[in-house]
């Protein structure tokens, strides 16, 4: 389906936007949701760790003059979450990654720091809430860092919505344990909520209450920078015109980082160029792969470049797509959507991806890669090769459809209409 946009009047309702975190794609959600609800005639304010670069975004700097876009000075929740910072003390202490599982995994704890989060969310909203004005909405756009929060019925709060990420539980029967980490979901003040995956949009109900779900698009970020970032240029001179293979993003276990170092290893140093670019989680990754990765990034392997900080910010994120002939999407336990999909249908780059959920239902359906299953390291070689070396133009039809119903346009109509009682 293709949405078009219809200009729309202002209709002055409130739209308060809030997120606690910000790493990942966070950012780029909080902020491409920022202007598709002022596209649709509300007013918003925006709630984040990062107030500064709300403010210093040219897209809304219209918005800000305004005032149809509030950004209080004072920053909201934390740049840095709390795990990530005790991650980094626990790092170099003696059975650090089994004491980081058994924190990470307690429901107390989980249960715990949900309630905290949502207090202070709602706090923070009801600042900004007018009580006088039904139509006021707090829209969520990082929903599960508030999951297994026991309940919020006891909290005055503004009517809420918003963008439930890993949603691909719902793919499975909800059963008890399941039920009782989604009991947020069971406020009667929830409008609805927003999935990116549309295999989990059935029918959901949680202690007799029936919930809201539509589908959105997956935007993402699509600014690059007029030149090649530093990093790209550093990779193009490493590969000497092989294929470039990335992987890019958090590094851990579930992103397939070890499947990929074997193909490196066990492949002609000539056929292909291997890149890993992004944070390694080190109480995640075991200590053969965090050696094999330290090494690469002292360039000891002949094709494979490693760069293991996080990047700055979507633009270099992009500049390593734009450069890249295959993106390695082969996730393990990973059944939604994911951002680089898009990212890859923007710049036109073929991905290979696991036989698993919402990835490999959308590469089969759009044929933008390759749904690869099995451990055949040659098979799959192969199949890399094939994509890396498809004419481009092999895949601008097949992209430019998928983007389409991924884009900044889309998502500013789904958004009205899923707010619509009567629609999702």
């Amino acid at each position: 389906m293709h949405y078009t946009i219809r200009r729309i009047m202002p209709n002055n309702s409130l739209r308060i936007i809030a997120d606690l975190n910000w790493f990942g794609h966070i950012p780029t959600y909080h902020r491409l949701y920022l202007r598709a609800f002022l596209d649709n005639g509300h007013r918003v304010v925006s709630l984040s760790p990062r107030p500064d670069l709300i403010c210093a975004d040219k897209n809304l700097s219209a918005a800000l003059e305004t005032g149809q876009l509030q950004v209080p000075a004072e920053g909201f929740g934390a740049a840095t979450p709390p795990g990530h910072r005790l991650a980094r003390w626990l790092d170099n202490l003696p059975g650090s990654s089994l004491c980081w599982n058994l924190l990470r995994n307690s429901t107390q704890i989980r249960q715990w720091r949900a309630r905290k989060r949502w207090m202070t969310l709602m706090t923070a909203a009801n600042k900004y809430a007018e009580a006088a004005d039904p139509d006021t909405l707090l829209f969520i756009p990082y929903l599960d860092d508030l999951l297994h929060c026991p309940t919020s019925a006891k909290v005055s709060a503004p009517r809420w919505a918003g963008l439930y990420l890993d949603s691909s539980q719902l793919r499975r029967p909800i059963g008890a344990a399941l039920r009782e980490s989604l009991a947020l979901f069971n406020d009667p003040k929830l409008q609805y909520l927003a999935v990116l995956d549309e295999g989990s949009i059935g029918p959901l109900r949680i202690h007799g209450q029936t919930i809201r779900i539509g589908a959105v698009p997956d935007i993402t970020d699509e600014r690059i920078s007029l030149g090649l970032t530093e990093l790209a240029h550093a990779v193009l001179n490493c590969a000497k015109g092989r294929p470039i293979i990335s992987l890019i993003g958090h590094l851990t276990p579930r992103k397939g980082i070890r499947r990929l170092i074997k193909l490196a290893q066990n492949c002609d140093p000539q056929r292909f160029f291997f890149l890993f670019a992004g944070q390694i989680e080190s109480l995640q990754v075991d200590s053969k792969t965090r050696t094999f990765l330290l090494a690469a990034e002292q360039k000891r392997h002949a094709n494979v470049y490693a760069h293991l900080k996080r990047l700055p910010d979507e633009t270099d994120f992009n500049a390593l797509v734009k450069i890249s002939n295959v993106i390695y999407l082969r996730y393990e336990n990973f059944y939604g959507s994911s951002n680089l999909l898009t990212k890859a249908a923007v710049f036109r780059r073929p991905v290979i991806v696991t036989d698993e959920g919402c990835i490999a239902e959308r590469v089969r359906l759009y044929r933008t890669g390759a749904v690869f299953s099995g451990g055949d390291e040659q098979t799959e070689l192969n199949a890399i090769d094939h994509l890396a070396h498809r004419l481009p133009a092999d895949w601008e039809h097949l992209c430019t459809r998928y983007h389409r119903l991924h884009n900044y346009e889309s998502l500013v109509a789904r958004l009205r209409e899923i707010e619509s009682p009567t629609k999702l």
